[in-house]
């Protein structure tokens, strides 16, 4: 593919590039995605510095713990999900701070989620470990899939 032709692909799949992109296409370094609860909505290609500054950025959002009500950076926090977990019925994730992610309250909600799972899906197979390629560290049964 000559760069004109990577140009104009990257016009027509993504549409919106960082600047540096926009005047070298060689400088495209990651593809950024805005997502809202019923999945992607924008996508954007950008250099490698403007991948780390979004990235500060976005480790800089303050956001409410859902249990402790407090305010932290998002680095300082997880996102937890129930393994039934669907937005456009109206689910939304938790977002927990790290001493409430490790709080009984919430491993009471962790395993309180597990045996819902495991009573409706049964109980899962463990992963298998593969020693001959170190690409991977376990495989897990297409029966989980």
């Amino acid at each position: 593919m000559d760069i004109h032709t990577g140009v104009r692909w990257l016009k027509s799949e993504y549409g919106e590039r960082c600047e540096h992109v926009e005047r070298d296409v060689a400088a495209a370094f990651a593809v950024r995605g805005e997502t809202d609860s019923f999945g992607p909505v924008s996508r954007r290609v950008v250099c490698e510095a403007c991948d780390n500054a979004a990235q500060v950025e976005e480790e800089d959002e303050v956001v409410q713990c859902n249990d402790c009500k407090a305010r932290h950076p998002r680095r300082e926090t997880r996102t937890w999900e129930a393994y039934d977990f669907y937005a456009p019925q109206g689910d939304v994730a938790l977002v927990l701070c790290h001493a409430c992610w490790a709080a009984p309250k919430h491993v009471a909600r962790m395993a309180r989620d597990a045996a819902e799972e495991e009573a409706e899906f049964g109980p899962r197979k463990p992963p298998i470990p593969v020693l001959a390629d170190d690409r991977y560290d376990v495989v897990y049964p297409d029966e989980d899939y």
